[in-house]
């Protein structure tokens, strides 16, 4: 534990809630939040690996910070409301509050099933709101217009990862530009592949390409189409 005081630091008094808070995503916030002077609930599913994070955190904490635990699912919409209740009855406040958890399979969207898909929604855009929704409420009674609460959703780089756009080269669609052609290339027979995985019976691209067409609509499509239709 450091011998800085806690007090004297921008975030002395405050405290934030950190779901997925044994992650790696987690604990780097805890790490900082815990360098300006805040108190800290981390909340995951695994009790070990929450002490694990916990006992790193506290060699550099302030004197006078808190890491607060409690292990339970953030997906879990009673588990995350009973979390947020009571760290914030704990600690008087809950002025902070961020969103971590997330992963799942990185696949193209068709080689998805419906219960693949929802386990998505639900670990990736469920919890997050969830811990907006019950955060929020918590925040309010005791914000002022010159203490706000913050919220903060994290999602990391595999969000970016693009697997079916190229299909709009397929069929007609708009075309989407690329300086790494041997990039695109390669992603366009991956997505190819995975439509022949779902069991089509096309034997070749050229049939694929006849049959599948991905258009994209950006706001500017949207206002033309809008103008058009009325």
């Amino acid at each position: 534990m450091a011998s800085i005081d806690q007090q004297l630091l921008p975030l002395s008094g405050k405290h934030a809630f950190i779901t997925g808070g044994s992650g790696g995503i987690g604990c780097a916030c805890a790490k900082k939040l815990l360098t300006d002077g805040a108190n800290v609930t981390l909340m995951a599913r695994n009790n070990d690996s929450l002490n694990a994070a916990k006992t790193a955190l506290m060699e550099d904490t302030p004197a006078g910070a808190v890491v607060h635990t409690i292990a339970a699912d953030s997906c879990n919409e009673t588990a995350l409301k009973d979390a947020l209740d009571a760290s914030h009855q704990r600690f008087g406040s809950l002025d902070i509050a961020i969103a971590t958890v997330g992963g799942g399979a990185i696949r193209p969207l068709l080689m998805h099933d419906e219960k693949s898909f929802t386990q998505e929604l639900q670990l990736n855009i469920v919890s997050a709101f969830l811990l907006i929704r019950y955060a929020t409420p918590l925040m309010v009674k005791t914000a002022s217009p010159e203490e706000l609460g913050s919220i903060v959703c994290i999602s990391s780089d595999a969000a970016k990862l693009v697997f079916m756009a190229p299909f709009d080269k397929i069929g007609g669609g708009n075309k989407v530009s690329n300086n790494d052609n041997a990039t695109e290339t390669n992603i366009l027979k991956s997505g190819k592949r995975s439509l022949k995985s779902l069991g089509d019976k096309a034997e070749s691209d050229d049939e694929i390409s006849s049959t599948v067409s991905l258009h994209t609509l950006t706001p500017s499509d949207a206002s033309s189409v809008s103008s058009s239709s009325n």
